[in-house]
Parts: structure tokens; C-alpha cells; sequence
């Protein structure tokens, strides 16, 4: 294996997050819970509404996109990579 193919065990990942963040972890994962029953066109659309709500109030900006995209995807493989940064360029753009 290629040192750049190597990464890191995401539950330990995760544990850390949590462990650093333990607030913001259980927002995530009360959100989570929330729209756990959405499909994937109803799960865009609450996240595209949302996050525009975010920016109009100031809360949502490049630097906290670019820090949600940096803290998401060691939990991602490459497909969902890609579609983090469509999702991304989307809030951007908006």
C-alpha cells in the first residue's frame, strides 16, 4: 500500500471528533436521527434550504463549508467524495 492510499480507521476517526467536539457531535447526530427516513431528493433539498437559511444569517460561510467538507471526508470513499464537493460547489454557487 502507497503511503496515499493509507487512512485512518474512521471509528477512531470518529471518537476523536467526538471526543474533542462532544456539542457539535450530538447536534450532528440528533440531525442525523431527524432525517434519517428522508430520500435522497428530499434529503437535498432540506440540505440545500437549510444551508441557504445558514448563509442569509450569517452563519454559514466559505471557511465553514470548506471546514464541514475537511472534517467529512476521511469518512467518505471516492464517490462520496465527488458528491460532497457537488454538494459544496452548490452552497457556494448559491
Amino acid at each position: 500500500m502507497k503511503f496515499s492510499e493509507f487512512r485512518e480507521d474512521p471509528n477512531k476517526q470518529y471518537e476523536k471528533i467526538k471526543k474533542e467536539n462532544p456539542k457539535q457531535v450530538q447536534n450532528l447526530e440528533d440531525l442525523m436521527e431527524k432525517y434519517k427516513g428522508l430520500s435522497k431528493q428530499e434529503l437535498m433539498q432540506e440540505f440545500l434550504k437549510e444551508s441557504k437559511k445558514q448563509k442569509q444569517s450569517g452563519e454559514l460561510d466559505k471557511n465553514k463549508i470548506e471546514n464541514i467538507k475537511k472534517t467529512l471526508t476521511p469518512f467518505l470513499d471516492n464517490n462520496q467524495q465527488q458528491n460532497l464537493q457537488s454538494l459544496m460547489d452548490l452552497i457556494n454557487n448559491d
